[in-house]
Formats: structure tokens, C-alpha cells, sequence
């Protein structure tokens, strides 16, 4: 063997991970579908009851976990007393978080709420300093300032503004922030569930929970919304409309399926990468959808806080890689 030939390296050709493409896509698409669908149900059939839409989501999302415990042999915990409790309140904080964010989607555009939402990783930081003890550089701070400056830019220039629908959406990222902390002591702590064990209970729960609610304060207008839109000759379809509302429901749960498997069939990297696609994806689909008018201000705020939730992203992963 001469030394050319000695030194030549045989590259092989890298497989594609087609199984972690297949997942992402779906997840990709499930991301922005179930979104782009509630806002049509709220906006384009009138269907303005977020807690009977949050129901139904929960109920698909409890059968889907239940039935991919039961296929994958997963085994639920047996609690003690004590550690019941912990569960049933952060039930009530995984319900308030879900209808307050379908609550939101009623009020206000799709493309503000995904704007706002980007304050999330910011609020996080701050009940993470507070709950679990940990601490940030300095740069983290520098580029959340970034993005709050972008969202009050965005909201101010809000052609549709609603103060109402504002409210729930910051009260939803403060909900969802705290829900993600406490869903890490859940997941690595003392009782240390399977991410779908902790769906199914969660979901179970929250099932009973938005039941009670909603026929309190739901139940009779919902009657009334359907006798009007029955009388309605051609104004909806019973089958379909049920049909649609089934398949929300089916995708909300697939959603957290999808999000289960691409985590485990790809990098953090590629699932940090496609989270600030989606975000930038449905804001544009949003607008062209349902045609929100949007100013200048509004505009140049929503580049602002897009590039401040990418260099958050991108920071948050480099720090981490290089730890």
C-alpha cells in the first residue's frame, strides 16, 4: 500500500435521520394548525367558549395518554397521600394555564399572542431565580430586555388592541412559565413521572375540573349558540362542525405526542431552531389567514422580539452545549 493511498480517508455518507424528520414535521405542523384552528373556531364560527374547547382537549389528551401508557407498558405510580396533594394543585395551574390561553386567542390576533408569548424564557428566568435557586449571566438578562422592548413596541402599534384579551395573555405566559418550572420538579424530582403518566393525570384531572367550570359559566350559552346556528339553514354543518372539534382535540393531544418524540428523535439544537420557525411561521400564516391589519410599529416590534427570542435560543443552547 503506497503512503497516498495509506492516507486516503473513505467518507461515508451520513444517514438521514428520516424517523427525527418525519416527527418534526409533524410536530411542526400540529404546532401551528391547532393554533390557526382555535382562533377559526373563536372568530370564524362563533364558537366563543374557550373553557368547553379546552375541555375537549384535555378529554383526547387524557384517552391519547392513556392509550399510549396501555401500549408502552408504562405503569402509573402508586402515590401515598400526602403526594396527592401537590398533584391536584398543580392540576389547577395546568387548567387555569390552558383556558386562560384559549381565553386570550377570543380577545386578541393570533400574531400578537405569539409575540407576547416571547416574554415566556424572561419570566421563567425570574420565578426559576426564585423557585429552584438558579442564577444567570448577565447576557440572558441583556437580551430579555431586548425582547420586552420589542413587545411594547408590538402592542402599542396593535391596530386591534384589546385590553382584555392583553391581560389574559400576559397572565397566560406568567401561568405557562410557572407551569414549566414546576413540571421540571415533577419530571426530576421526588416522584420523577414519565412525561405521559404526568399528561394522563394532569389531563384527567383537568378534564373534571374544566366540566365543572364550564357548565357553571358555559353550559347555557352554549345551548343558545347552538339552537341559533341550527335554525341557521347552511350557516354549519352538525356532523362536521362535531367532526372538527373532534380532530382539535385529537391534534392537541398528538401535539404533546409529537413534542414527546421529536425531543427523543433529534437534538436540542434542531428543536430549538424549528421552535423559533413556528414562531415566526404562525405569526405570518395568522395574518394572511385572518387578514389582521397590521402598522408599523406593530411590524417593527415583531421583528424586535422575534430576534431577541432567536438570540435568547441561541444563547440559552450555546451556554448549555459548553457546559
Amino acid at each position: 500500500m503506497t503512503d497516498v493511498e495509506a492516507n486516503k480517508t473513505v467518507k461515508k455518507p451520513q444517514s438521514i435521520n428520516i424517523d427525527g424528520i418525519v416527527w418534526l414535521t409533524v410536530w411542526f405542523c400540529l404546532n401551528i394548525g391547532v393554533t390557526i384552528m382555535n382562533k377559526a373556531f373563536f372568530k370564524w364560527y362563533s364558537f366563543t367558549f374557550p373553557i368547553t374547547l379546552s375541555l375537549i382537549h384535555m378529554v383526547c389528551s387524557s384517552l391519547g395518554s392513556f392509550a399510549v401508557m396501555k401500549a408502552s407498558g408504562i405503569r402509573m405510580q402508586v402515590l401515598e397521600g400526602s403526594d396527592n396533594i401537590p398533584i391536584v394543585l398543580f392540576s389547577l395551574l395546568f387548567t387555569a394555564n390552558i383556558v386562560v390561553g384559549n381565553s386570550a386567542l377570543r380577545w386578541v390576533n393570533v400574531s400578537l399572542v405569539q409575540v407576547v408569548r416571547s416574554l415566556i424564557p424572561g419570566i421563567t428566568m425570574v420565578l426559576s431565580t426564585r423557585l429552584l435557586g438558579k442564577s444567570y449571566t448577565r447576557q440572558y438578562y441583556y437580551i430579555i430586555g431586548l425582547v420586552c422592548f420589542g413587545v411594547t413596541i408590538a402592542s402599542l402599534g396593535e391596530v386591534e388592541f384589546n385590553a382584555l384579551g392583553f391581560s389574559l395573555t400576559l397572565l397566560v405566559c406568567f401561568l405557562s412559565s410557572l407551569k414549566s418550572v414546576m413540571t421540571n420538579k415533577f419530571l426530576v424530582g421526588k416522584l420523577q413521572f414519565h412525561p405521559f403518566e404526568l399528561l394522563f393525570r394532569m389531563s384527567s384531572l383537568a378534564s373534571i375540573q374544566m366540566a365543572l367550570v364550564g357548565w357553571w359559566f358555559e353550559s347555557e350559552d352554549v345551548g343558545k349558540w347552538w339552537s341559533v346556528v341550527s335554525d341557521e339553514e347552511g350557516s354549519i354543518d352538525p356532523q362536521a362542525f362535531g367532526l372538527a372539534l373532534a380532530a382539535n382535540g385529537a391534534m392537541a393531544f398528538l401535539l404533546n405526542y409529537s413534542n414527546f418524540m421529536t425531543t427523543k428523535k433529534t437534538s436540542a439544537l434542531t428543536v430549538t431552531v424549528a421552535g423559533n420557525v413556528k414562531h415566526i411561521l404562525t405569526i405570518v400564516l395568522s395574518i394572511v389567514v385572518f387578514q389582521n391589519p397590521i402598522s408599523f410599529m406593530n411590524g417593527l416590534g415583531t421583528v424586535i422580539t422575534l430576534l431577541g427570542a432567536i438570540l435568547y435560543s441561541g444563547y440559552d443552547y450555546a451556554r448549555k452545549n459548553w457546559k
